[in-house]
């Protein structure tokens, strides 16, 4: 069963997003001639995602149960809905817990940066 970003949360990343896509092929030196090259792999998109959320009180709770439950420490991948086309990829979180700004006693922005999972 896959595990997919809560309907509570926000899919939607702040202005300043970045999509880092990462070369799909690898090239070697030939003694002669142009470098050869094949691809790396054959999957989907990969690369990673980096944005901020703006969570509320209650979505920063559903955020950290998702992220320390669900995830198990986000060690996981889970479907989500990729911000430039609105696709459903899988995704796993790059390092530990994002970290949080308090904005409000009640408002928070949340950085993080995702790569996508081949799953």
């Amino acid at each position: 069963m896959s595990i997919v970003w809560p309907s509570t949360l926000p899919t939607t990343l702040q202005v300043g997003s970045t999509e880092t896509p990462i070369d799909r092929f690898v090239e070697n030196a030939v003694d002669v001639g142009s470098p050869k090259r094949r691809l790396r792999f054959s999957g989907g998109p990969m690369g990673e995602i980096a944005g901020t959320l703006t969570l509320t009180q209650d979505q920063m709770n559903t955020f950290d149960t998702f992220f320390e439950t669900t995830l198990a420490g986000g060690s996981l991948p889970f479907q989500w809905i990729r911000p430039s086309t609105g696709a459903t990829v899988y995704m796993r979180f790059l390092s530990k817990k994002p970290t949080r700004k308090t904005l409000t006693p009640t408002l928070y922005q949340v950085p993080f940066a995702v790569r996508f999972d081949p799953s």
